[in-house]
Formats: C-alpha cells, sequence, structure tokens
C-alpha cells in the first residue's frame, strides 16, 4: 500500500535528483570536449578540425557524468529510504530521466547552442563550439543504473517488520 510517506519519498527523492542533475550539468560543461569552430566575417562557420572527435567525446563524458549520478544516487537513496522500495524506484526513474534531459538541455543552453544562436552571438574567430548530446540513447544510462541498483539493494534487504500487526490474544 503506498502511504503519505511513500509520497513525500517519491517527491523529495525526485527533487534531490534533479539538484544533482543540476551538479551533473556542470560537470559536463567543464570537463567535456568541444570542438574548435570558426566564424569568419561573412557570418560564415566552420570547423578548425573537420575530423575531430570532440563530438564522440562529449556524448561520452555525458555518459559517464550521467552514469556516475545515476549510481552515486541510487546508493544515497538505497541508505537513507530503502525500506520505500517503490517509492525510491520512483523517484529514481523519473527524476533520473528528467535530470538526463535537463543535463543535455541544459549543458546546450550554458554553452551556446543550437547552432544558429551560437553562430549570431558569436565574434569573428575561433571559439569553442556550443554541446549537444548527438547519441539519444545514452539518456537512459541514469534512470537504468539508478533502477538497477535500487533493485539489488532491495533483494538484498530484508523486509521491515509490520507496525501494525495484531497483538495476540491471550
Amino acid at each position: 500500500m503506498f502511504e503519505r510517506a511513500d509520497l513525500w519519498t517519491t517527491l523529495l527523492g525526485t527533487v534531490a535528483v534533479l539538484i544533482v542533475g543540476v551538479i551533473a550539468t556542470f560537470i559536463w560543461v567543464w570537463i567535456a570536449p568541444r570542438a574548435i569552430a570558426a566564424k569568419d566575417a561573412k557570418g560564415g562557420v566552420s570547423l578548425s578540425v573537420p575530423e575531430t572527435r570532440a563530438f564522440v567525446g562529449a556524448d561520452v563524458t555525458y555518459f559517464f557524468v550521467t552514469l556516475g549520478a545515476g549510481v552515486l544516487c541510487a546508493l544515497v537513496a538505497a541508505t537513507v529510504a530503502r525500506h520505500r522500495g517503490l517509492a525510491v524506484s520512483i523517484a529514481m526513474a523519473g527524476g533520473g530521466i528528467l535530470s538526463s534531459l535537463m543535463v543535455a538541455w541544459l549543458g546546450r543552453w550554458l554553452t551556446g547552442g543550437p547552432l544558429h544562436r551560437w553562430a549570431d552571438h558569436a565574434s569573428v574567430g575561433s571559439h569553442h563550439l556550443y554541446l549537444q548530446l548527438q547519441t539519444r540513447p545514452f539518456i537512459v544510462a541514469w534512470p537504468v543504473v539508478a533502477l538497477l541498483i535500487t533493485f539489488v539493494v532491495a533483494l538484498a534487504t530484508q523486509d521491515r517488520p509490520a507496525d501494525h500487526a495484531a497483538a495476540p490474544r491471550g
């Protein structure tokens, strides 16, 4: 049965995961490689090194940042609220997918994307190109790893005794 405490666990867990998502965004923006693009006087934009691997590197960095955030969230949730199984699972799944989407969107926004907006505001010369997640399936890394960890912890945790068990009649 879903109790009031379960609702609070779901709500607060989701909010906590979203806060971790903001931190993960700044980590991704800080450590992800970005391609160098040049803007010419006519407004044209081109990559300085056309065969750059920065786009793949940014996606892989996103994957590992969100994977690490999912592990961190799941371990904290499993430690703090391990007896609220369904509520924790909902918070990890919902918060994880929302945070993954937020990291992708906020990271792009903070670095000047999308391309047309970046190009409009960039001055003539070489600049770091915006971040944009190209590999969409990486979005599920966070919620999947968080759910797997909470599932394993739930299997390893004994059920708590019923608080409202009927008293023995004598």
